[in-house]
């Protein structure tokens, strides 16, 4: 069954201003999600404690009219105090008092102070037409003056301060970051460091709202370099908290790890910084990068100079503990043992507390962005947790074991949100109110948008009762309204999201014609100003129209345009840590891919089925997806499979390539065999449900000592979905031919050892019929047979039990070294740094460790024991990295002998995966679960005794299947937990 939910930040996708520049494009991220992942929220009414502080004039030195100078100073200042006050329209009609003084006397310099106050009391009322005015009069004359008189400057990098300020609120992101770029310039050209300072520190938020957070990362680090930021820092608290709140909000979504620039290769570590800073952001195994951003958040609140940005910062605490419960909840999803119900609760708690406090400030857009945040979070946790209930309820009686007491916690907590929820649906009108009333701006249009968005129905789901509803005139009032000011204030994307949103609701009330003209629209508006990352979106709601009305060409070209445009940026969002850009892979992400796939395997027209161009695109668009996710995982860019090159492989060495798909409805399975030059289709009624109680039960008993009847039924039965219609087919004889299977396995069926499917006519093991490979979608490198190879070997690994070690493994590696020359690192020469040192001194072929490891789908937890500790996955990819530069051949064979993946976490195997590709090796033995020491031993001894003792062409594969074979025969090994989870990944050859 699909995941049942929606989740807060990752249905909103980051809304950042694309102009046409490609330097921008370059970096768009899909799904840096605005709402909470950077929110500097609404610096707008109080510049006293954000960017551009309201500036008194100076007095002219030049011979002026006196008393109009004076008269004006007066009247400036008298604008300030009415400002402070929030006595806006007051403080306007001073302050034009003033100008008509300075104008009197002539003081241009004292007209372009006022000019850029102006402005910035018109920003604060969200008169947006003549604080553009006003900027631009300042900007002139401090242009013209700066040109005549160097004393200029400050004059002139203010006024282009208060410009970027104007052009953030108004979304144009672009122009704010190089308006406080010259800014930037100006002020360093007048000596004013602490000015110059300032502006690059906003730059780096802005960069942040833009979704560049490693770059804006990058410029922080590179910033504490400069002695006058430690000065700045140590004498205003203000600058302090922004520079804080500005860290904590990039290390959200970069993660922890220390960042450098080419340019700033010197640049201080996050610890050292947090040193710096006063907060210890010293890395601990227990303790997670989010606690690291809550002490940030919590330091910079301490400090921070006002109440408006304690508050903010309150929401940025409120969003952080949303990411904590996001993991809990991913963590929960990935391995079900025990439902979270306290900590859940826990954080919960948190997350209402930080609210609560933001909900304090006198300023109403954070006020509201307070009150839509903490109801996002209460209806998707609610969705969330409707969705595990009914996941759990179709369980099998297999699994029902452990679900239970999951059922029972779930309904508990349900409960428990009910009261808070019907306190939400009686509010709403209230926040409804309080949200039209927000001054037109950026912001507050996002966080309409977001409210909107949290209470819309979930696209193609009706199994969720809404647990806050909205009315039709409710939504089409908030949607049309912030469509309006959108086109009024040129904000694009919020245009564009508003059109789709409003397309969005149309789908769910079945109003197909609303639909597609709002969602035209916005595809139009969004690829006019180059935004992808909204394109997507739309082009995705556009193919589920088409869909629905059975227009199935129309809904494919679409689907493929939504693809496309997630193509553009993909490369970019891999790097990034935080959770909610994991989650949106699965919920916005991996559906398209899914739903694309379902729609080519249609028959077009009278056909029975689909013709080989939709077969050749839904193998595509598998490998596509496939790579998508294994790099989502690594945070890194992959090189794609080449289908020709593995068609023509599985040509030349009789190896049958097979996709097994899990559809909704149905099993698919995509097929290649050796020597014919078409694909072959096949497809059996299935439900999602029924395919995931059949492979994880298999999964389940296959591990025990005994395979028993329901284990062997449930063998024969995947047997029967992927296997059995080829052999009974016409093309039977093509089969018979072929000596390897090759799997491009899809969800579950990757935890499963396909060696261990049944016939269920002869009740004979796939592993007795053919050798068996799996494949990663990855390109080949310089594919090559293994048996031609003289061998050099590197076997390292942990035999003494007191180091946690596998007693047994010391005769595997004897067993090695009898055979081949090896070179040993046992036991506590295992470490790390020994084992960078030894296989950089040598050309090895093959690498064998003989250690327990664990496959998860958190790569932080995927590593292999050595003597101090875990080696983890970024660990290995360094090591391999630098043999690889000493040697351009890669290892041919990486063995790991005693690792294990969990059982009924579908995407567990990406840790494996993970490590056959950061090791670089061509391929990769290894287990997906703990097995006997001796058994293993034994399999070892089996795999490399006949590696040496081949003198034909065979293949890894087959090297394999004969040692798997032998040891099913042994008396006390006979069952397939001995056996069966032995896979081989990558090249078989």
């Amino acid at each position: 069954m699909a995941r049942k939910r929606a989740i807060f930040l990752g249905r909103v996708q980051s809304f950042l201003v694309i102009g046409r520049r490609s330097w921008l494009i370059k970096y768009v991220l899909i799904f840096t999600l605005v709402w909470g992942l950077i929110l500097f929220p609404s610096l707008l009414p109080n510049f006293g404690s954000a960017i551009a502080r309201f500036r008194t004039p100076a007095i002219a030195q030049s011979s002026v009219d006196q008393p109009s100078v004076d008269s004006g100073s007066a009247l400036s200042k008298q604008a300030q105090q009415l400002y402070e006050q929030g006595d806006l329209g007051a403080a306007v009609f001073k302050l034009e008092q003033a100008l008509e003084q300075f104008r009197l006397s002539g003081n241009a310099l004292q007209q372009a102070q006022a000019w850029s106050n102006l402005s910035l009391i018109h920003q604060a009322r969200a008169d947006w037409r003549q604080a553009k005015i006003a900027i631009k009069n300042s900007i002139q004359l401090a242009q013209l003056g700066a040109k005549q008189d160097p004393s200029w400057l400050s004059v002139q990098a203010q006024a282009f301060e208060t410009q970027a300020q104007l052009n953030f609120s108004l979304g144009k992101l672009e122009p704010a970051t190089q308006d406080w770029d010259q800014a930037a310039r100006y002020y360093t050209q007048a000596k004013n460091q602490l000015g110059a300072i300032r502006s690059q520190l906003w730059r780096s938020l802005a960069l942040q709202e833009a979704g560049l957070h490693r770059e804006a990362l990058q410029r922080l680090l590179s910033l504490t370099e400069d002695q006058s930021l430690a000065l700045a820092l140590a004498t205003d608290s203000g600058l302090q908290a922004t520079c804080l709140r500005s860290l904590g909000s990039a290390i959200r979504i970069v993660g922890s790890g220390d960042v450098q620039t080419a340019e700033q290769p010197q640049t201080l570590t996050l610890s050292e910084l947090g040193q710096r800073c006063g907060v210890d952001l010293s890395p601990s195994a227990d303790t997670g990068y989010l606690d690291q951003v809550t002490a940030l958040f919590q330091k910079a609140r301490a400090i921070a100079p006002s109440p408006k940005m304690q508050a903010e910062i309150s929401l940025l605490l409120g969003h952080t503990a949303q990411d904590k419960l996001r993991q809990l909840q991913d963590t929960y999803e990935r391995q079900p043992n025990k439902f979270p119900a306290q900590d859940l609760q826990a954080q919960l708690i948190a997350i209402s507390q930080a609210y609560e406090q933001a909900g304090q400030s006198s300023d109403a857009l954070v006020q509201a962005q307070a009150e839509v945040s903490k109801l996002s979070v209460l209806v998707n946790l609610d969705r969330w947790l409707q969705g595990q209930e009914t996941q759990l309820q179709q369980q099998s009686s297999e699994e029902f074991f452990v679900g239970e007491n999951a059922l029972q916690a779930i309904a508990s907590l349900r409960q428990e949100l009910k009261p808070s929820l019907t306190d939400q649906q009686a509010q709403l009108p209230d926040l409804i109110d309080q949200l039209h009333r927000l001054s037109p701006s950026h912001t507050a249009f996002y966080t309409r948008l977001q409210f909107v968005h949290s209470l819309l129905p979930v696209a193609n789901d009706q199994l969720y009762v809404e647990p806050i509803t909205l009315s039709s005139e409710q939504t089409l009032a908030l949607l049309e309204s912030t469509l309006a000011q959108a086109k009024e204030l040129g904000d694009r994307r919020s245009e564009a999201l508003a059109e789709g949103y409003l397309g969005q609701w149309a789908e769910s009330q079945g109003q197909w014609l609303s639909v597609k003209e709002h969602t035209q629209s916005a595809i139009a508006i969004a690829e006019g100003i180059v935004a992808p990352d909204i394109a997507y979106q739309w082009h995705w709601q556009m193919g589920r129209l088409f869909k629905q009305q059975d227009r199935t060409s129309l809904a494919i070209k679409e689907y493929e345009m939504a693809i496309a445009n997630l193509d553009q940026v993909r490369s970019d969002q891999i790097s990034l840590k935080n959770a909610d850009i994991q989650f949106s892979f699965r919920d916005q992400v991996e559906p398209i891919y899914r739903q694309l796939i379902e729609l080519l395997l249609q028959p077009l027209e009278a056909v029975a089925v689909p013709d080989q161009l939709q077969l050749e695109k839904a193998r595509r668009t598998l490998e596509s997806l496939q790579l998508a996710e294994l790099e989502n995982y690594l945070r890194c860019t992959l090189q794609p499979a080449n289908p020709k090159q593995l068609d023509s492989l599985s040509d030349q060495h009789n190896a049958a390539i097979l996709y097994p798909i899990i559809l909704p409805k149905q099993i698919a399975v995509i097929a290649k065999l050796p020597g014919l030059e078409q694909l072959i289709y096949f497809s059996q009624i299935v439900s999602e449900a029924e395919v995931r109680a059949q492979l994880i039960n298999l999964r389940m008993k296959v591990e025990e000592n005994r395979f028993s009847a329901t284990g062997q039924q449930a063998a024969k039965t995947v047997y029967s979905w992927l296997i059995q219609p080829l052999g009974d087919s016409q093309f039977n004889s093509f089969l018979k031919s072929t000596k390897t299977l090759i799997f491009v396995s899809d969800g579950l069926f990757r935890n499963i050892p396909m060696a261990v499917l049944q016939d269920p006519n002869t009740s004979k093991y796939l592993i007795q019929k053919y050798a068996i490979a799996l494949n990663l979608n990855l390109q080949l490198q310089n594919p090559q047979s293994f048996y031609d190879r003289s061998h050099l070997i590197l076997a390292a690994g942990l035999t003494d039990e007191g180091l946690g070690g596998l007693p047994n493994a010391k005769a595997e590696i004897e067993t090695i070294s009898k055979n081949f020359p090896t070179d040993k690192l046992l036991n506590p020469k295992f470490t790390l740094s020994k084992f960078r040192q030894k296989i950089n001194s040598r050309p090895y072929t093959i690498v064998h460790i003989a250690s327990h490891g664990d496959f998860t789908s958190q790569p932080e937890t995927t590593g292999i024991k050595s003597a101090t500790g875990l080696i983890k996955l970024n660990e290995i990819k360094e090591s391999f990295e630098i043999q690889s530069q000493a040697r351009p051949e890669p290892i041919e064979l990486l063995v790991l002998s005693a690792c294990r993946t969990s059982d009924s976490d579908r995407r567990a195997t990406l840790g494996l995966a993970g490590i056959a590709v950061q090791s670089g090796a061509r391929s990769t033995l290894a287990s997906l679960w703990y097995v006997d020491d001796e058994s293993t031993s034994l399999m070892m001894k089996l795999f490399y005794e006949k590696l040496k003792a081949s003198n034909s062409s065979l293949s890894k594969a087959e090297l394999l299947q004969i040692a798997q074979k032998e040891l099913m025969a042994h008396p006390n090994f006979g069952a397939p937990r001995y056996w069966a989870p032995f896979v081989l990944l990558g090249n078989w050859l």
